[in-house]
């Protein structure tokens, strides 16, 4: 076993290009797409969502908006999630494998790794709410008995310890469960429980490595929402403030296409950062298969 390095940890996704070429063009294709999807088919029924919104003062009315975009963009959803799934399969076996295997288009198919992979989503994040249920009706509780004391004080400390207990269980939940989609692909079996005995005492290296990884990501990602919110005129004539009725002119021109194709290189990038910190530590610690010929 490799000694755990931070660093190594929180940059090792980002040598997704390097290693898969081919897997890297291949999920920036296909996040292209689905972005101009996005533009075109959800942009603008979600501005009529947001007009209906702000210029409504029934509160009836804004929740019927909102069922009713939801209802109409329901399927794009699920397109989203089979999307999702297809760009994380094709983001894991480049990270996992050496060297990756050769999958039907640049990577990217529809199998038993995209099904595997979407049961480990679905599992972990019923998981992670779980946990944050139970935490946090825990601090609620001692939230109720501090603000029964009558204490403003007291009822102040009750809140931050339920926010605390909340998402302090989600961090930690998803530290532990972190591998759990590198090792389901690398051993073509899914593995939930057994990411967490891989993490086992190295929490605080993994969290700090995730840390490092979050402060990138944050910084990437405002620079990046900004940057197409001015390109399209999202903040409104003369800096008036967000105008939702712009969304409906993005569209599909030579600007949205540029704008699509950056940010799909620019998510590819963070989703391979993102599982980058699992797959080093499945790969550095987990053992199991980690050559594409093993499936051969």
């Amino acid at each position: 076993m490799k000694e755990f390095s931070i660093v190594d940890a929180a940059f090792y996704g980002f040598g997704f290009l390097k290693r898969a070429p081919m897997n890297f063009l291949g999920v920036v294709i296909l996040l292209s797409v689905l972005m101009l999807g996005t533009f075109v088919l959800f942009l603008p029924a979600y501005a009529d969502l947001l007009n209906t919104v702000m210029s409504s003062s029934d509160p009836e009315s804004s929740f019927a908006a909102m069922g009713a975009f939801y209802a109409s963009v329901g399927w794009y959803f699920l397109l989203a999630l089979l999307v999702g799934m297809m760009a994380y399969g094709a983001i894991n076996r480049a990270l996992v494998f050496d060297p990756p295997p050769s999958e039907w288009i640049l990577g990217i198919k529809i199998g038993g790794d995209e099904l595997r992979l979407l049961w480990v989503y679905i599992a972990v994040s019923f998981l992670i709410m779980l946990g944050a249920l139970v935490f946090g009706l825990l601090g609620g509780v001692i939230m109720g008995v501090a603000a029964a004391s009558g204490s403003t004080g007291l009822a102040v400390v009750g809140a931050i310890v339920m926010y605390v207990l909340m998402f302090g269980v989600m961090i930690f939940l998803g530290v532990r469960f972190s591998p759990a989609a590198a090792a389901t692909v690398g051993e073509k079996q899914i593995h939930i429980f057994r990411a967490w005995s891989m993490t086992k005492g190295k929490f605080w290296q993994i969290f700090l490595a995730y840390l490092i990884l979050y402060v990138i990501i944050f910084v990437v990602y405002a620079v990046l929402l900004f940057g197409m919110a001015a390109s399209f005129g999202l903040f409104g004539s003369g800096g008036a403030g967000f105008d939702p009725d712009s969304l409906r002119s993005i569209g599909v021109g030579p600007l949205a296409v540029v704008a699509a194709v950056v940010a799909a290189v620019v998510y590819t990038f963070i989703y391979g950062a993102f599982f980058g910190v699992g797959a080093y530590v499945y790969r550095q610690h987990g053992g199991g298969r980690q050559t594409a010929e093993t499936f051969e």
